[in-house]
C-alpha cells in the first residue's frame, strides 16, 4: 500500500504589520504592541505647545491606538517657529486641530481627535479621527467646565499628559480624574534650554517584564533539580569517561555540572559548593575533566560548564524586589487584588512560594554546545517543569474569587518573569523632603569643587517649578518664590543665574530641546502602558569612571555600593546598567543589516522624508526669523531716526538758548556797569547832602540853644515857684533884683538852665545874651551860690559839668519836684535813662544828644510837637 505523501506546511512570512513594526516588536514583543494599540492618550496642551506634540509624535509612529488633544490656543506666528507640526495655513486656527491633522499623517493606523470644538466642527472629523460622542463646548461658561464635561463624556483614557505652565484649576481636574480612574498622569515643563518631566503613578505600580540582562536570567535549578532533570543528566553522563571525543564534547554543560555536583556531594557529606573557595575548587575539578587530546585541543562544553559555576550554583532564594512585592501584599490594605489581575497573580505566586520555598521555573534554557536532539530534549524538560508550575499557580487563582477572570497568557508571563518583577512606589516631594534634599545637594555642590563632580540640577527644577502656573516671570519674582521654598540658599549666585535664564526664556520653547524631551516622555509612557522596562525613578547618571570608582558596576548586587547621590541600595541587577548614548556606525549598520531590504528602504525613505521635512521647516523658520528681524530692524531704524532728529532739535534749541543767554549776560553786565557808576555818583551826592545836613543840624541846634537861653524864663512852670516858696525861699522883688544883680563874666560855656530857675524875675530887662557876654545875677542866684554853686564858684579852669553838678544839687534842695517831673535827685542816684525821674522837664531839648566827659550826665528826651523843649542834667552816679 502506497503511503500518502506528506505535504509540508506552507511557510508564512511576516505580515505587513509585523514588517512595519519589526524593530519595536523586538523590544517589547507582541504583548507590548497589543497594549500599545489598545491605549488611549490625552494631551492637555498649554504654554508653547511644542513638547507635548513632540511626545505624541513618538507615540503615533510606533502605533498608539488613539490620542486626543485638548488645547484652547490658536496658532500664532510664534508657534510657526517652534512647532514643526504647524504651517502658515494654520495661522488663526485651532492649534489642537492643526497638530492633530499633521500627526495623523504620520501613521494612518492611528486615530485621533481634538478639543474644544463646536458642534459643527465635531461633525467634520479628520481622516482617522476618533469617533466619539459629540460634545459641544463652545457654550460652556468656562474652559475648566468644558474640560470637566469632556472627561465625563469620553471613555476613560489609559494615560494623561499635560504641559506646564497650566491653569491650576485644569491641573486639579486632571489629577482628580487620574485618581478616580487610577491611571498614570505625566507632566512636563519646557522653557528655553531647561526642561523636566514627572510621572504620577496611581499607587504602587508593578512592572512584570523588566528585560534584565539575559545572562542574569538563567534559572537552571542545579542545586535543587527535579526528578526528570536528574534522570536526564544520569542518562547522558552514565559512561562519560568512556565516551568518544565527539559524544564527550557534545554533552550539555547542564548535565556535566549535575554529574560532577553528585561526585562533590559524595565526597563532602552531601553538601554543595556554596562559598567562593568551594566554587573555585569545584571549577578546578570540572576543568581537570576536560579532554585536551582531541583534535580541537579542548572541549567547549566543559569551558561553558566552568564559566557557569559562579553564576548558576546558587540556592533558590527570594529576590529582594519580589520580597518587596510580597511584603506589600501582606502589610498594605490598599491593594485591591479583585480589581487588578496583576496583583491577583502576584498573590497566587506568593502562595506558590510559601508552599515550595521557590519560584516557578521560567522554562528558559541558554544556548550551549550540544547535539540538536539532546538540546531539544533538555528544553522540553525545562518547559514541562515550567508548565507544571504555571498550572499550579493557575489553579490557585481559580480557587479564589480574584482569579476567575485572569487569562492564562498573563499568568504564564508573570510566572516566567516573577524573579525580576519590579515594584515602583510613587514618591511625592513634600516640603520636609525637599528641605532635606536641598541640604544634601548643597553639601554635594560644596564638595564638587574638590571632587570634580557635576553640580546639582535642583536649582533648575526649583526655577521651573516656580513658573508652573505663570508663563512669564521676572528673575526677582522667581528668586522670591525660591526663597519661600528654601530661605537659606547657598550658592545664591548660581540660583540667580538660573532664575535669570528662565526669566529670559519668557515661557517660550526651543524646538530641539522640546523634541529631545518629548522623545524621553514618549519612552516613559510606553514603559507604563506596556508594563515593560523600568520607568525612571530618581535616576542618576554617572560616567563609567565614576561608576567604577564608586563600585556601582559590581555584578553581584549584594556587594554593590549604594547610590552616591541618594544612598539608595541597588539590590536588583538592573538597578545599575550601562547605556551607550552614542552608538557606533557599525552598530547602526548591524541593526539595519538584519532587516528585510524593503524595511531598510522604508527606514531610509522615512529618514529622507523626515530630513526633508526638517529642512523645509527650518527654511520656514529662517524666513520667519528673517521677517521678524527685518521688522525689528525697521522699527529700530525708525526709532533711531526719531531719536536723532529729537536730539538734533534739542541741540539746536540748546545752542539758541546759550546764544540768548550770552547776549543777555552782556546786556546785564553793561547795565551793571552803568548802575555801578550811578551808584558812585549817588554816593558822592549822598555824602555831600549828609555833610550839608550835619551842618544844618548843628546850626539848628545852636539856634535852638540860643533861643532857649533867650526865652528860658518863659519855659519854667509856675508851680516851681510855689515849691520854692515852700522851702522858705523868698524871691527878690524887681527893684531888689535890679539892685542886687551883679555882672558876672563866666569863663567858658555856662549852662543856661541856671537862668531858668529864677522864673519870678521878669525878662523885660534882659536881652539876648550871646556866649561870652556878661549878664546879671539875681538874688536867687546868690541863694544858689550860697549852696556851693554860682558864678563866684566858677574858676577860670573849672569844668562846666562840675558847675552843673552843683547847680543840680542846689535845685534839688530847693524843690524836689516840678510839674513836668523831678528836678534834682539825691546824691548817688542816676538821672540818665530814667524818664520821669529827677530833672525831667528842665533845661533844653533840641533833638540833639549831647554828652561830654566829666562827672555830669545829660539825658536827652526828644520832644513832641506839643511838649516844651526841656533838658535834664545832674551829677553822674
Amino acid at each position: 500500500m502506497e503511503s500518502p505523501s506528506i505535504q509540508p506546511p506552507s511557510l508564512h512570512g511576516p505580515s505587513e504589520k509585523e514588517r512595519k513594526y519589526d524593530r519595536q516588536l523586538r523590544l517589547w514583543a507582541a504583548s507590548g504592541q497589543a497594549a500599545l494599540e489598545d491605549a488611549c492618550v490625552l494631551l492637555l496642551n498649554s504654554g508653547g505647545g511644542t513638547v507635548g506634540v513632540e511626545a505624541l509624535k513618538n507615540l503615533v509612529l510606533p502605533g498608539i491606538g488613539h490620542f486626543s488633544i485638548y488645547d484652547e490656543a490658536t496658532v500664532t506666528e510664534v508657534d510657526l517657529g517652534t512647532n514643526f507640526f504647524l504651517d502658515e495655513k494654520s495661522l488663526g486656527r485651532s492649534r489642537a486641530e492643526c497638530c492633530t491633522n499633521f500627526l495623523l499623517e504620520l501613521n494612518p493606523e492611528v486615530r485621533g481627535n481634538w478639543y474644544p470644538k463646536t458642534e459643527d466642527q465635531d461633525a467634520q472629523l479628520a481622516p482617522g479621527a476618533l469617533e466619539t460622542k459629540r460634545v459641544r463646548l463652545s457654550n460652556s461658561p468656562s474652559g475648566c467646565l468644558g474640560l470637566q464635561n469632556l472627561l465625563q463624556s469620553l471613555p476613560a483614557f489609559t494615560i494623561v499628559l499635560y504641559a506646564l505652565p497650566i491653569n491650576p484649576e485644569y491641573q486639579d481636574i486632571i489629577e482628580a480624574y487620574g485618581k478616580k480612574h487610577k491611571i498614570p498622569i505625566l507632566s512636563v515643563h519646557s522653557a528655553g534650554f531647561y526642561a523636566y518631566f514627572n510621572i504620577h503613578l496611581p499607587g504602587p505600580f508593578l512592572i512584570i517584564e523588566t528585560h534584565p540582562d539575559p545572562a542574569t536570567t538563567t534559572d537552571l535549578r542545579l542545586l535543587s533539580p527535579w526528578a526528570a532533570l536528574v534522570d536526564f543528566a544520569d542518562n547522558i553522563t552514565k559512561d562519560l569517561e568512556s565516551q568518544d571525543h565527539h559524544t564527550h564534547g557534545h554533552v550539555p554543560f547542564v548535565a556535566v555540572l549535575l554529574h560532577y555536583l553528585q561526585k562533590w556531594k559524595d565526597n563532602h557529606e552531601g553538601s554543595y559548593p556554596l562559598t567562593f573557595s568551594q566554587k573555585n575548587e569545584f571549577r578546578k575539578m570540572v576543568a581537570a575533566a576536560m579532554r585536551t587530546d582531541n583534535p580541537e585541543g579542548g572541549e567547549e562544553n566543559f569551558e561553558e560548564a566552568v564559566a557557569a559555576v559562579m553564576r548558576n550554583l546558587t540556592k533558590p532564594s527570594l529576590p529582594p524586589n519580589l520580597k518587596e512585592i510580597f511584603d506589600l501584599l501582606d502589610s498594605s490594605k490598599k491593594i485591591d487584588c479583585s480589581s487588578s489581575t496583576i496583583w491577583a497573580i502576584a498573590a497566587a505566586i506568593k502562595s506558590f512560594y510559601n508552599k515550595h520555598n521557590c519560584l516557578p521555573v521560567s522554562g528558559g534554557v541558554p544556548d550551549m554546545k550540544a547535539q540538536s536532539d539532546i538540546y531539544i530534549s533538555l528544553q522540553n524538560i525545562y518547559k514541562a517543569k515550567a508548565k507544571a508550575d504555571f498550572e499550579e499557580v493557575l489553579a490557585i487563582l481559580r480557587t479564589s474569587l480574584d482569579g476567575k477572570c485572569v487569562t492564562e497568557e498573563d499568568v504564564a508571563l508573570f510566572c516566567k518573569n516573577a524573579a525580576f518583577a519590579k515594584l515602583i512606589k510613587p514618591q511625592t516631594v513634600s516640603p520636609e523632603n525637599l528641605k532635606e534634599i536641598l541640604e544634601k545637594e548643597a553639601a554635594n555642590d560644596e564638595m564638587s569643587k574638590d571632587t570634580g563632580a557635576p553640580l546639582s540640577l535642583l536649582p533648575i527644577y526649583l526655577a521651573l517649578k516656580t513658573t508652573s502656573y505663570v508663563a512669564t516671570s521676572s528673575a526677582k519674582g522667581i528668586m522670591g518664590s525660591i526663597n519661600e521654598i528654601t530661605p537659606n540658599i547657598k550658592n545664591r549666585e548660581r540660583f540667580q543665574a538660573i532664575a535669570e535664564e528662565v526669566a529670559r526664556a519668557g515661557g517660550s520653547e526651543l524646538h530641539n530641546i522640546s523634541a529631545a524631551v518629548g522623545g524621553m516622555i514618549a519612552q516613559e509612557m510606553i514603559k507604563v502602558i506596556t508594563r515593560q522596562y523600568i520607568p525612571i525613578n530618581n535616576t542618576h547618571l554617572y560616567c563609567l569612571d565614576c561608576a567604577n570608582r564608586e563600585g556601582l558596576l559590581n555584578q553581584e548586587p549584594v556587594r554593590r555600593a549604594p547610590c552616591p547621590a541618594c544612598q539608595t541600595q541597588l539590590h536588583s541587577p538592573d538597578d545599575a546598567v550601562i547605556s551607550n548614548l552614542n552608538p557606533t556606525e557599525d552598530y547602526k549598520t548591524s541593526v539595519l543589516s538584519g532587516l528585510n531590504p524593503n524595511i531598510v528602504m522604508e527606514c531610509a525613505g522615512r529618514a529622507l522624508s523626515f530630513w526633508a521635512y526638517q529642512v523645509s521647516q527650518e527654511i520656514y523658520y529662517q524666513q520667519y526669523a528673517n521677517k521678524q528681524l527685518k521688522k525689528q530692524f525697521d522699527n529700530d531704524r525708525r526709532e533711531f531716526d526719531a531719536f536723532i532728529n529729537k536730539m538734533s532739535s534739542d541741540t539746536r534749541d540748546l545752542h539758541t538758548a546759550i546764544s540768548e543767554l550770552k547776549s543777555e549776560n552782556v546786556d546785564l553786565r553793561r547795565k551793571n556797569d552803568s548802575l555801578e557808576k550811578a551808584r558812585s555818583g549817588l554816593k558822592k551826592r549822598l555824602d555831600s547832602v549828609q555833610s550839608l545836613y550835619d551842618n544844618a543840624k548843628m546850626k539848628s541846634s545852636i539856634n535852638n540853644i540860643e533861643k532857649a537861653v533867650t526865652d528860658g524864663d518863659t519855659h519854667i512852670n509856675h508851680p516851681f515857684q510855689t515849691r520854692l516858696a515852700a522851702t522858705g525861699f523868698v524871691p527878690d522883688t524887681l527893684q531888689e533884683a535890679s539892685a542886687n544883680r551883679k555882672l558876672v563874666n563866666p569863663s567858658g560855656l555856662f549852662t543856661t538852665g541856671l537862668g531858668d530857675i529864677d522864673s519870678s524875675v521878669p525878662n523885660s530887662n534882659s536881652t539876648t545874651r550871646p556866649w561870652g557876654q556878661s549878664f546879671l545875677v539875681s538874688p536867687m542866684t546868690e541863694r544858689v551860690r550860697s549852696m556851693g554853686v554860682g558864678p563866684n564858684m566858677i574858676t577860670n579852669n573849672a569844668p562846666v559839668t562840675s558847675y552843673r553838678q552843683r547847680a543840680g544839687d542846689a535845685i534839688a534842695s530847693a524843690s524836689p519836684t516840678l510839674s513836668h517831673g523831678h528836678v534834682g535827685r539825691p546824691r548817688g542816684s542816676s538821672v540818665v535813662g530814667q524818664p520821669g525821674g529827677y530833672g525831667r522837664g528842665m533845661g533844653l531839648s533840641s533833638g540833639v544828644k549831647t554828652s561830654h566827659s566829666g562827672s555830669g550826665n545829660v539825658a536827652y528826651y526828644p520832644h513832641t510837637a506839643t511838649s516844651t523843649p526841656t533838658a535834664t542834667w545832674g551829677p553822674r552816679g
